[in-house]
């Protein structure tokens, strides 16, 4: 009996035939699959490659947009931010920007500023469109404009350009609902195929989630984000300094993206301010550890290390933190140890 079953099993599996698509899905031996293509590196490392997706996401009003711009306008060619580089090998590239938020207006006004960083030759193969008034979906909404839905203009416009670097601002206004399961799905396989189809790089901005030290691209859509794009890049604005840090990525972590907005309205490379931002943050941590541990000295010139982390931990402070706070003191030159009575005081 089970030598009838194996006969059977193996005559059936000699008369399946093999799909026309097998050979495509399969990697094999005798292909070779070159590594990926950047569009753009910062200090050497590359990110944003070529048939994938990635992400930019942000609090609102936080620099996307204007990350979008420098990042385009270094793919072109602007070298006006420290580090920051196009592709030498992928020659001429084409950016195409997707807009569904704003105003033409203030779209316009950015594609301006991205070309006032370029050559007017790299200024032309940046294209800017705005899709605020296309339907998300003509069938849903029974709009009856001639204009297409938001995502298959995006579709049209990569199919016929053929950019190397794509930007949709924002992703979420392609779909109804970002918290549906099918359509963050759905959305994201398309981008994906998209990409891949056109070997281009579509870079997806989202928005973060409200809360205030939460980071993570906002519902079942930005999850979705995490786990698909090559590289997310997460946005912040520290006191007029946007810093974009590379947060996820298949390959190598690039170093921060500094800039800073100029009277101009023009980014610009913040490198220097936020140097000068974290050398008055110093300053200012050292001035207040020095006004914390003044008071635990009282009536004494000199204190044991054990009895001044006893007094932070009356304080409130876990041992460990207390410690860790005197050590932190010393290095900075604020308390002085003497070796031969084992006690410290505070420097002057």
């Amino acid at each position: 009996m089970k030598n009838n079953l194996l006969s059977t099993a193996i005559l059936t599996d000699m008369q399946y035939k093999t799909p026309d698509w097998e050979r495509e899905v399969e990697i094999r031996d005798d292909v070779v699959y070159p590594d990926p293509q950047y569009t753009l590196f910062k200090d050497g490392v590359g990110f944003f490659p070529l048939g994938n997706i990635s992400a930019i996401n942000a609090k609102w009003k936080s620099g996307k947009t204007f990350l979008c711009t420098l990042m385009a306008a270094a793919a072109l060619g602007c070298d006006r931010f420290a580090g920051l580089t196009c592709s030498q090998e992928l020659g001429d590239i084409k950016v195409l920007y997707f807009d569904t938020e704003q105003n033409p207006s203030d779209t316009a006004r950015m594609k301006r500023v991205c070309r006032s960083m370029l050559s007017e030759s790299a200024g032309k193969r940046y294209q800017a469109y705005n899709l605020r008034r296309n339907p998300i979906d003509k069938t849903i909404t029974k709009d009856e404009t001639n204009l297409p839905d938001r995502y298959d203009a995006v579709v049209h416009l990569v199919r016929k350009k053929r950019p190397q670097l794509v930007f949709v601002d924002g992703v979420a206004d392609l779909m109804f609902n970002y918290n549906d399961v099918y359509e963050s799905q759905d959305i994201t396989n398309k981008l994906a195929a998209l990409a891949d189809e056109t070997n281009s790089c579509i870079v997806l901005v989202m928005h973060q989630n409200k809360g205030r030290d939460d980071s993570n691209m906002k519902g079942h859509l930005g999850t979705l984000l995490n786990q698909k794009c090559s590289d997310v890049w997460n946005m912040v604005n520290h006191g007029g300094v946007f810093i974009a840090t590379h947060a996820i990525t298949r390959h190598r972590q690039a170093k921060e993206i500094l800039f800073c907005i100029n009277d101009n309205g023009e980014p610009c490379d913040g490198t220097q301010r936020r140097a000068e931002q974290r050398e008055a943050e110093r300053e200012a941590a050292t001035a207040d550890l020095r006004e914390m541990l003044a008071p635990l000295f009282g009536e004494f010139k000199t204190m044991k290390k054990s009895e001044l982390a006893k007094r932070l931990i009356e304080e409130g402070i876990s041992t460990a933190t207390a410690y860790r706070t005197l050590d932190n003191a010393a290095a900075k030159g604020l308390l002085q140890y003497d070796k031969k009575t084992k006690t410290y005081q505070i420097c002057d």
